[in-house]
């Protein structure tokens, strides 16, 4: 019964974690404007190309993807250990995990093409982006607040 609950809370984990890296790409979709904005500032101020600026980024964020791998990996193993799953268990979940990992993946190249076919189509038809996307995500006072909640009011 324990190894049972142990699978089905370490099961959860990788949902929850799936669902976690979602949000994060949803955000990061969403903010694409902001970074390269951010990415435009560092390299202005560091006195390096934007590629450079970029690269590190993504060094970062490989890094902590790799350190979440092996944290996640060590807890597995710690379960093996205590006898609270099988070595086949935790074959299984890191199996299911990068699938829905390769799953999220694609979702995100996915709407990258649609991001991408969606600009082309609003340009063709001159269209402003920023009035199309709706209220709330505009930069009407400045804070990024469009139409919704504005501040000191």
């Amino acid at each position: 019964m324990k190894t049972k609950t142990i699978a089905l809370s370490l099961g959860l984990a990788v949902v929850a974690g799936g669902m976690a890296y979602t949000i994060s790409q949803a955000q990061a979709y969403g903010n694409e404007d902001r970074h390269q904005n951010m990415v435009q500032v560092l390299s202005e101020k560091l006195g390096k190309s934007e590629a450079e600026v970029e690269d590190a980024f993504s060094g970062i964020r490989e890094e902590h993807r790799e350190e979440a791998k092996l944290g996640f990996e060590g807890r597995l193993d710690e379960a093996v250990s205590n006898g609270e799953i099988t070595e086949d268990q935790k074959r299984l979940i890191l199996e299911k995990k990068e699938q829905m990992r390769a799953e999220f993946t694609a979702m995100g190249e996915q709407k990258e093409a649609h991001r991408a076919e969606f600009e082309q189509w609003a340009e063709e038809n001159g269209i402003d982006m920023n009035l199309f996307m709706g209220f709330g995500q505009g930069k009407r006072d400045g804070g990024g607040n469009g139409m919704g909640m504005r501040r000191g009011r």
